[in-house]
C-alpha cells in the first residue's frame, strides 16, 4: 500500500444519509438475519423495531423478556402479574408495536383474552396451538415434519387455486381440555 493511502470501512447500509427508509432495506437485512446468529434478544428487537420506525423502550424489553422467560403464550393479565410496574395501557400499546414489528405473535381467542408469545422469527420454532374454550388455556403443539410438509402442500394448493400468495400458516386446534379437573376455572 502506498504511503498516505486511506483505508475505508465497508459501506454500512444504515449509515446512508440519502433518502433511504429502513423499510427499503428490509429485503437485504432479512437475508442477512437468516444467515446470522443473533444471540441477544435485545439486539434483534432493536434492529426489528428500528426497521419499523420504533424504539426499544424499557417496557418493550420487559415484555419481551417475560415472554422469553415463560416460554409459553401469555395473556395481558399474566404479563402484568409478572411485571407489576408496567401500566396495562402501555402493555396493550407495546404489544401492538411488537406484533407489528414481527417480534410477538398474537393468538386470537375470540374473547377478551388474546394470548401473546415471541414470534417465530425470534424463536426459530414453527408450531401451532391447542386452545381450550372452557378455560382459555393455550398450549404449543409441534407437528411432525411429514405432517407439516403435507399441510404446506395442501394449503399451497388451496392458495394457488384461489389466486392467493401463501407466506406462512398458523393452525389453532380449538376444543376443550380432555380432563375437566385439569381445566382451571380462571385462565388468568
Amino acid at each position: 500500500m502506498r504511503a498516505g493511502t486511506r483505508l475505508t470501512r465497508p459501506h454500512q447500509p444504515w449509515s446512508v444519509s440519502m433518502n433511504v427508509s429502513p423499510r427499503s432495506l428490509l429485503p437485504w437485512i432479512g437475508r442477512s438475519l437468516q444467515s446470522a446468529i443473533v444471540t441477544d434478544l435485545n439486539d434483534f428487537a432493536l434492529l426489528k423495531l428500528r426497521l419499523d420506525g420504533q424504539r426499544l423502550t424499557t417496557g418493550r424489553q420487559l415484555i419481551l423478556r417475560t415472554l422469553e422467560e415463560v416460554g409459553a403464550p401469555l395473556t395481558i393479565p399474566m404479563i402484568l402479574a409478572r411485571q407489576p410496574r408496567l401500566a396495562q395501557s402501555s402493555v396493550y400499546r407495546n404489544l401492538a408495536v411488537l406484533e407489528h414489528a414481527g417480534l410477538v405473535s398474537k393468538i386470537e381467542m375470540g374473547d377478551d383474552h388474546a394470548h401473546y408469545e415471541l414470534g417465530e422469527e425470534v424463536t426459530h420454532h414453527h408450531h401451532h396451538h391447542t386452545v381450550c374454550r372452557r378455560c382459555g388455556k393455550v398450549t404449543d403443539v409441534t407437528l411432525p415434519d411429514a405432517v407439516e410438509k403435507a399441510l404446506d402442500r395442501a394449503l399451497g394448493q388451496v392458495a394457488s387455486e384461489t389466486g392467493f400468495v401463501l407466506q406462512h400458516h398458523r393452525l389453532d386446534l380449538v376444543g376443550t381440555c380432555s380432563d375437566p379437573s385439569s381445566c382451571p376455572a380462571n385462565p388468568n
